[in-house]
């Protein structure tokens, strides 16, 4: 069933419950949407507690991980907190969603409570509105938790800096590419624990210029950039994947708000780019679904410095 409520509307609801937050883990850009679900929480002032069971109410932070199919084929997040937790509502924050063989709504047969599943673009709301569900499952949509940070002092700081002094080029390499061929991480977690971190390092930079070049995304924007700014040119440029853990994310947030310019494939560095005032452009791809171009068109589309390519 679809609801017209915002994910605050809802949550408000609960304000005299106690609450549960699974986090989840992630890159930079899931630590942006964390803390834009934090920030919202505080604001609503619920009461959080530190163990599901002691919940009145669930909360699954929203972002890209925890409902699509080739990262998380089996739910399993999702399936344990439905499953584990069948007499307690559950709330997912507003998510991708992206699945053709999974058994989705197998993760709420047999609940008690209501689910209330929140997209964070049309194409996943269309998805989750396809499917037929056993249990009460209330279906919604509503900007990525990221956005809920614009009100925040972090935000504000990052507005004051005021610099122009690069331009920032962002472009993913993996299972949502948009530039290359979708592809896994060449080297598992086990294996690239044993690598001293010096010499890792030195191979991920090598690798990621390997690919920049191979796509010739920078070159091909770059190009067109200058046609349309031409004052742009000559300004150093920086083509780095901030996104990706093995940055730090002040340096991801103080990389986005020193640039001139921000170009990206990553979502959240499109997000907070916007957030911040930056001009911001965002590529969309071929990719298996449109996580970058949905967003973009329900939550950014209205914002004169941002644009899609």
């Amino acid at each position: 069933m679809q609801i017209n409520q915002s994910v605050e509307d809802l949550l408000r609801q609960y304000k005299e419950s106690l609450i549960f937050f699974e986090p989840l883990a992630g890159n930079n850009g899931d630590k942006l949407i964390e803390m834009g679900s934090r920030f919202l929480i505080e604001k609503l002032e619920l009461k959080t507690v530190e163990q599901p069971d002691e919940a009145d109410l669930i909360i699954i932070n929203g972002g890209g991980g925890l409902a699509v199919e080739f990262w998380n084929p089996d739910f399993k997040t999702l399936r344990e907190y439905a499953q584990g937790f069948k007499n307690k509502p559950l709330v997912v924050l507003p998510s991708s969603y992206y699945f053709e063989s999974s058994d989705f709504c197998s993760c709420f047969i047999g609940r008690t409570a209501p689910t209330f599943l929140f997209a964070r673009e049309r194409f996943s709301l269309e998805r989750i509105l396809n499917e037929k569900y056993s249990a009460e499952v209330f279906l919604g949509i509503d900007n990525d938790m990221a956005m809920a940070l614009a009100e925040s002092l972090f935000v504000q700081e990052l507005k004051q800096r005021k610099r122009e002094k690069h331009i920032l080029i962002v472009e993913r390499f993996d299972l949502e590419s948009a530039t290359d061929k979708p592809r896994e991480q060449l080297l598992p977690d086990s294996i690239k624990s044993l690598i001293p971190k010096p010499i890792l390092d030195t191979l991920r930079d090598l690798n990621h210029k390997r690919k920049v070049s191979k796509t010739g995304f920078s070159d091909s924007v770059l190009k067109r950039l200058y046609q349309n700014y031409p004052h742009l040119n000559g300004l150093p440029v920086i083509k780095e994947d901030i996104s990706k853990v093995e940055f730090p994310f002040n340096t991801f947030a103080e990389l986005i708000s020193d640039s001139a310019i921000v170009i990206t494939t990553r979502l959240h560095v499109g997000i907070l780019s916007a957030m911040i005032g930056k001009k911001t452009i965002m590529k969309t791809g071929n990719g298996p679904y449109p996580k970058v171009k949905g967003c973009f068109e329900y939550s950014l589309a209205h914002l004169d410095h941002v644009q899609l390519w």
